[in-house]
């Protein structure tokens, strides 16, 4: 939880700071996630969340993030009413498999109304409902893959 007033600068930093700690490496996440704001706005309307994602040397593994502001609704207004922001780190040179898992985590956002109603906050349980999506995806990356 983050307090309602969090702007995206505000968000991008607690991500950086949650994910890489201080120095260089929570710096180089900090700007992949400012740059990639700069080139398109991460703030989906139609949707009430922000998608946080970049890849970055920040990142030394997958990282996956959710903030929820403690009065529902983000009140900045650049974050026009959103009520969570997910937040997908990747570092360079991932394995096409994650990059793949992470574009299903959120293609799921999207697909899945029980799993964008839970990140927010509007029922159910995110980590179990991203428990399924991430089974559905192992389950079909097996049935692609498997050679036995």
């Amino acid at each position: 939880e983050v307090e309602e007033g969090t702007t995206l600068a505000g968000l991008a930093g607690l991500a950086a700071r949650r994910f890489a700690g201080g120095g260089e490496r929570g710096r180089l996440v900090l700007e992949g996630l400012l740059e990639r704001e700069g080139l398109s706005s991460q703030v989906i309307p139609e949707l009430g969340i922000v998608l946080l994602h970049c890849l970055t040397g920040g990142a030394d593994c997958p990282a996956l993030g959710l903030a929820v502001p403690r009065g529902g609704v983000f009140t900045d207004p650049r974050l026009r009413g959103s009520r969570a922001c997910v937040i997908l780190l990747m570092p360079p040179g991932a394995p096409p498999e994650r990059l793949e898992l992470m574009g299903c985590v959120s293609s799921a956002l999207v697909a899945d109304e029980a799993f964008l109603a839970a990140v927010k906050g509007l029922g159910g349980s995110p980590r179990e409902l991203l428990g399924g999506v991430l089974r559905g995806f192992l389950d079909a990356y097996i049935a692609r893959n498997w050679k036995g």
